[in-house]
């Protein structure tokens, strides 16, 4: 074990935490409050996709972590290999490496944790898991809001990329370790439907939520329309 060992496993173990924190459900579903919207699918499964999603991503970060940490210079195999990665794609030592991808992946995944943790933060007591207009709602227009309308969906949407990025690239877990690892295959094929089917769910968010918002706030909404035209992207979209 080197200490590029040590830093890459210590980078992991922040992204893996950082993932964790943002993506897990902040607090209870909403009750008692205006009726959660469950037009699509994507609200009926949102907090066990997120749990399974942190599940997935801390069992993905723990072995390549521990396949790092249990690297000896005087042997060729690693005591934990057969176990974590029984038919690596290239020498396990390249799990150690830092191409510019995984580093991409750190900084764009950090950068969506700042930006949901942001949202968290301007959003207070009305933040929720769930589409929902709670009776003392008001229309929060400061922070990360005044630049885009829906800055935690942008946060997650970067930190699905910024992760991908990280255990998908040249030096990732799932890129070297998934072949002869039938529980690790299954987690590569769910880690991209998933990506891919809250993507789009989170898109369609967006619009659900605008209209929520014109219906209870009216002109005041139509002004913060005006002001922040942006959903997700500034300039973009």
């Amino acid at each position: 074990m080197s200490l590029l060992h040590i830093v890459k496993a210590v980078l992991l173990l922040f992204s893996g935490l950082a993932f964790i924190t943002v993506i897990a459900p902040p607090r209870p579903a909403a009750e008692g409050k205006r009726p959660v919207y469950k037009g699509q699918l994507f609200e009926l499964v949102v907090r066990h996709l997120a749990r399974l999603a942190c599940f997935g991503v801390g069992v993905v970060v723990f072995s390549h972590t521990l396949l790092l940490l249990s690297r000896r210079p005087d042997l060729t195999k690693g005591p934990l290999d057969a176990w974590l990665c029984p038919r690596p794609t290239a020498p396990l030592d390249t799990l150690a490496g830092f191409p510019p991808r995984f580093l991409a992946g750190i900084a764009v995944a950090t950068l969506g944790c700042l930006l949901r943790a942001a949202a968290y933060w301007a959003m207070g007591s009305l933040f929720t898991f769930e589409v929902v207009i709670k009776d003392d709602h008001t229309l929060v227009t400061t922070g990360p809001y005044s630049y885009v309308r829906h800055p935690s969906y942008t946060g997650a949407v970067l930190i699905l990329l910024g992760t991908h990025l990280i255990h998908f690239g040249d030096t990732g877990f799932m890129t070297h370790c998934k072949h002869g690892n039938p529980p690790v295959l299954a987690l590569d094929y769910m880690w991209r439907s998933g990506t891919i089917f809250a993507v789009f769910s989170l898109a369609r968010r967006c619009s659900v939520e605008d209209g929520l918002l014109r219906e209870r706030f009216g002109k005041i909404w139509e002004e913060y329309q005006v002001d922040v035209p942006y959903r997700l992207l500034p300039y973009i979209y």
